[in-house]
C-alpha cells in the first residue's frame, strides 16, 4: 500500500558542547533526569539518536586528529624545519654573546622579511587574476568551477581545499597499510595538451604509493616525446611504446603486464583523476581489505572551459542494473590478481570493454564496494564518448556482445536487446510459463476494480494466470453482481474477508487460496498499459537470486508514481522519482534502468510462492501501509535481491480506494524494520543526495537526518497515546 511521506523535520533542542575544531556541534537533546511518570521509551529513543550523532562526530574528530598529527610530524621531519631549528639555536647564542650585533641583525631581518612578504603578496594578487595552471589545468580539480550553483555549493561543502590536500599528503605517509596502486593508461590518438593534463592529475595525487603504467599505440611524435619526458623525470612511470596500435583492450592489457601493484586503477588518456582519488581508495581498503573491486562517483569536465557538470551519484553494488548500464564506469580499482584470473580485457568487446571486464569480475567475486565520492572527471571533447553517443558507433553492438556473454556464462534463459527508446532490455526466453496468481484486495469502488480487471484480461500476453479478488465487506449490490459475472470464468475467484480491513491479512488470505507458483500482489486501482507486463515481472521473479520484483507505475498524467522505494526518503520510506517524467536521466541515473532496491511498492509486487512462505508472508501487525516495505526488507536480509523493472508499466490511480495515509500504529511497527537503514543509510541510495526533496538534488550539510525525524515523530505518537489521542492519522505533506 502507499505510504505518505513526512518531510517536515521536528525541531531539536541543543546542548552546548566543547568544540575544539571547526566542526559544527552535534545536535543533541538536553540531558534530563528521569522522573516518575516520564516516558522512558521516548527518552531512550532520544539517547539512541544522540549516541549515533556523537559517534559520527567522534569519527570525524579522529580523522582530523590523524591529519593534524601527520601534518606536525611531517613538518618536524622536513629539511626546512631542521634548518630553522639550527638557525634559532644560532640566534639564541648570538643574543647572549653579542647583544648589540643581535639588535642590528634583528632590525635588518625584519626589514628583509617585510620586503619579501610584500613581493609575495603582489605576486599572489597578480596570479589570482587568471586561474593558477599548468598548460591550462588548475592545480587541483577542486578549483574547477561547476556550472550549476547547487553543484558548486556541494563541492564547497564536501571536497577538500588546498590545506586539506596538504594534510592528506602528510597523513598518507603515516598509513600502516599502504597498498601500491597501478594506474593503467592506454594511449592512442589524443591531443598532447589533454594527455599532459591527464598525466599531471596522477602526479598530483595526495597518496604517493602508485605507479603509472602507460602503453602507447600512438605514432604521434609530439606525444611520444611528451611521454618520454614524463617517464624520464618521474621514476614511478612505466612506459612502453608499441610498434602498432592494439586497440583499447590490447593496449590496456599491455599496460597491465607492466603493473606490479596490488590494485589496478583505470584511467582513460583524456580524463582526470581527482587529487584525492588514491588517498580515498587507500583509506577505504584500510578497513575493508577483502574488497576486490571499488568504484566511485564521477562527473564530467568540459575540455575547453574546465567547468564540472552532470555528476552521477551511484548506489551500492547493483548487479541487475548492470543489464541496463555500465553505471559503475569510473573511477574503478580492481585487485590485479582477479583481473589476471579473468584474462584481462577482451578485444571483441572494444567499445564496451570496461563493462565486459566488470561483468566477468563480478562473476568471480562478491567483494564489490562503492565509494560515494567524486574521484573521477570524465573529459568532454569532440572525440570523447562522455556525451557524444556518435563518437563510437560500434558501442551498442559491443554492449550487446558483453551482455550476451554475461548471460551465457550465468546460463540465463534470456537475451539482451535494445528498445525503440534506445534502452537496453533483457528478454527472458523460458520454455514454460508457471501459473501466476494475481491477488487483488478490494472493497466496492466498482469503477476502478472493473477497469483493472478489464485491462488485465485484454492486455496480458502471459498465458497462465488466475485472479483472486479478496473482498473486504463490500456492500454495494452492483459489486456483488459484478463478482457473480466474472466468477463464471474459472480463472477468477472471489474470496470473502470479514472484519476490519487489514492489508497484510488480505494478501495473506489471498496467498493461502492461490494455486500459482508465482504470486502477484496488485492494487485494484491500477490499469495495465503493456501486453508484456506480466511476462516482464515473471521473467525476473523466476530468477533464483531475485526475491521480489516490482514495476514502473505512472500517474494518470503520465508522470512517475513509483520507480522504487528508498528507506529514509521523506522520513520513513518513500518513492524516489515521484512526479518525474516517465523517462528521465539525472544525478541518480535513469528511470529506464533495471535497479536493485531495498523495496518496491506493494501496489504491484511479484514473488515466488516458496519465497513468500520463507519470509512468513506479510506482517499482520501492520494495518494499512508499510508492510510491503517490511516484506521486501525481510527478503533482502534473507539474501534475495529486490528488482525494479521499468518495462512492466501500469497506471496507478493512487489513493482513490482508501485514504492515502498511514496510521500511527503502522509507523510504530515499521520502525523495527527500518531502524538499521535509518541509522546506516539505504545502500541503494547515495548519501550525497537529499532525502527531503522530491526533485533528485544534492544533500547539503544542514539536511536533517531521517533517524532523528522518525524518533521525534514516534515520540509525538507516544505522547498522543498517553494523552488519549492515539490512533489519529499522521500524514504530513511534502513541502
Amino acid at each position: 500500500m502507499e505510504r505518505d511521506k513526512r518531510a517536515v523535520p521536528v525541531g531539536e533542542r541543543k546542548v552546548p558542547i566543547h568544540n575544539p575544531s571547526n566542526l559544527p556541534p552535534p545536535q543533541l537533546h538536553e540531558l534530563e533526569e528521569p522522573v516518575p511518570g516520564n516516558d522512558e521509551p521516548a527518552r531512550l529513543a532520544r539517547l539512541t539518536e544522540d549516541m549515533a550523532v556523537l559517534k559520527a562526530q567522534n569519527e570525524q574528530l579522529m580523522r582530523e586528529q590523524l591529519y593534524l598529527t601527520a601534518r606536525i610530524q611531517a613538518l618536524h621531519s622536513s629539511p626546512a624545519w631542521r634548518a630553522i631549528e639550527k638557525y634559532r639555536a644560532w640566534l639564541r647564542q648570538l643574543q647572549f654573546s653579542s647583544p648589540l650585533l643581535f639588535y642590528y641583525y634583528e632590525k635588518f631581518a625584519i626589514f628583509t622579511l617585510d620586503c619579501l612578504l610584500a613581493r609575495a603578496k603582489a605576486k599572489k594578487v597578480s596570479s589570482t587574476r587568471s586561474a593558477p595552471s599548468l598548460d591550462g589545468l588548475p592545480l587541483s580539480t577542486t578549483q574547477l568551477a561547476a556550472r550549476d550553483p547547487g553543484y558548486r555549493r556541494w563541492i564547497a561543502e564536501n571536497e577538500p581545499g588546498d590545506s586539506e590536500l596538504g594534510e592528506q599528503t602528510a597523513a598518507a605517509q603515516l598509513m600502516k597499510d599502504r597498498p601500491l596502486f597501478s594506474v593503467i593508461v592506454p594511449v592512442h590518438r589524443v591531443a598532447s595538451r589533454i594527455l599532459r593534463e591527464c598525466l599531471e592529475s596522477v602526479l598530483r595525487q595526495t597518496y604517493d604509493r602508485w605507479e603509472l603504467c602507460i602503453v602507447s599505440g600512438d605514432s604521434d611524435a609530439d606525444n611520444r616525446r611528451l611521454l618520454s619526458d614524463f617517464a624520464t623525470t618521474e621514476p614511478r612511470i612505466r612506459l612502453k611504446f608499441l610498434e602498432r596500435n592494439l586497440g583499447i583492450s590490447g593496449n590496456s592489457n599491455e599496460a597491465i603486464h607492466l603493473a606490479s601493484g596490488e590494485f589496478l586503477v583505470f584511467l582513460d588518456h583524456d580524463d582526470l583523476m581527482a587529487p584525492t582519488a588514491l588517498f580515498e581508495l587507500a583509506c577505504f581498503l584500510g578497513g575493508k581489505r577483502e574488497t576486490d573491486l571499488i568504484y566511485s562517483d564521477h562527473d564530467y569536465v568540459d575540455a575547453e572551459t574546465y567547468y564540472r557538470f552532470d555528476p552521477l551519484f551511484k548506489p551500492s553494488w547493483s548487479p541487475d542494473m548492470m543489464f541496463s548500464a555500465n553505471y559503475i564506469t569510473h573511477l574503478t580499482a580492481i585487485r590485479r590478481s582477479v583481473v589476471e584470473q579473468v584474462g584481462g580485457f577482451a578485444s571483441a568487446t572494444d567499445g564496451a570493454q570496461d563493462w565486459d571486464l566488470f561483468l566477468r569480475v563480478a562473476e568471480r567475486t562478491k567483494h564489490i564496494a562503492h565509494l560515494p565520492k567524486i574521484l573521477y572527471h570524465w573529459r568532454v571533447h569532440p572525440n570523447s564518448t562522455a556525451l557524444n553517443t556518435d563518437a563510437k558507433s560500434y558501442a551498442t553492438k559491443a554492449q550487446l556482445t558483453s551482455l550476451q556473454g554475461h548471460v551465457d556464462r550465468l546460463r540465463l534463459p534470456a537475451e539482451p536487446d535494445v528498445t525503440s527508446e534506445g534502452l537496453l532490455h533483457l528478454r527472458w526466453r523460458r520454455n514454460t510459463s508457471p501459473l501466476c496468481s494475481i491477488i487483488i484486495p478490494s472493497k466496492d469502488n466498482l469503477r476502478l476494480l472493473s477497469q483493472c480487471i478489464s485491462s488485465l484480461t485484454k492486455n496480458t500476453n502471459y498465458p497462465s494466470y488466475e485472479i483472486i479478488i479478496v473482498d473486504n465487506n463490500s456492500v454495494q449490490p452492483a459489486t456483488r453482481k459484478y463478482y457473480n459475472r466474472i466468477s463464471a470464468d474459472s480463472n477468477v475467484r472471489v474470496v470473502d474477508l470479514a472484519g476490519p480491513f487489514n492489508y497484510s491479512r488480505a494478501n495473506n488470505v489471498g496467498a493461502a487460496q492461490a494455486r500459482g507458483e508465482l504470486l502477484l500482489f496488485l492494487n485494484n486501482d491500477v490499469e495495465v498499459l503493456s501486453p508484456e507486463w506480466l511476462d516482464e515481472l515473471a521473467g525476473w521473479a523466476l530468477h533464483p537470486p531475485v526475491g521480489i520484483v516490482g514495476g514502473r507505475l505512472l500517474r494518470p498524467n503520465g508522470a512517475i508514481q513509483h520507480a522504487g522505494v528508498v528507506v529514509g526518503f521523506g522520513g520513513y520510506a518513500g518513492h524516489i522519482f515521484a512526479d518525474h517524467p516517465r523517462l528521465t536521466f539525472g544525478l541518480f541515473g535513469s528511470t529506464g534502468w533495471y535497479r536493485n532496491y531495498l523495496a518496491v511498492t506493494g501496489a504491484c509486487m511479484m514473488m515466488r510462492r516458496d519465497v513468500f512462505h520463507e519470509l512468513g508472508g506479510f506482517d499482520e501487525d501492520f494495518t494499512l501501509c508499510e508492510s510491503d516495505v517490511a516484506i521486501c526488507l525481510k527478503a533482502w536480509e534473507t539474501g534475495y535481491r529486490v528488482v525494479y523493472n521499468p518495462f512492466a508499466e501500469l497506471t496507478h490511480y493512487e489513493g482513490q480506494t482508501r485514504q492515502n495515509r498511514c496510521l500511527d500504529e503502522d509507523y510504530v511497527v515499521s520502525y523495527k524494520y527500518y531502524r538499521p537503514y535509518l541509522e546506516a543509510g539505504d545502500p541503494f541510495w547515495n548519501p550525497n543526495l537529499s532525502l527531503w526533496k522530491k526533485e533528485i538534488t544534492f544533500r547539503l550539510k544542514d539536511d536533517p537526518p531521517s533517524l532523528g525525524f522518525v524518533l521525534n515523530h514516534l515520540t509525538e505518537i507516544q505522547s498522543s497515546v498517553k494523552a488519549g489521542r492515539g490512533g489519529r492519522a499522521a500524514g504530513v505533506a511534502w513541502e
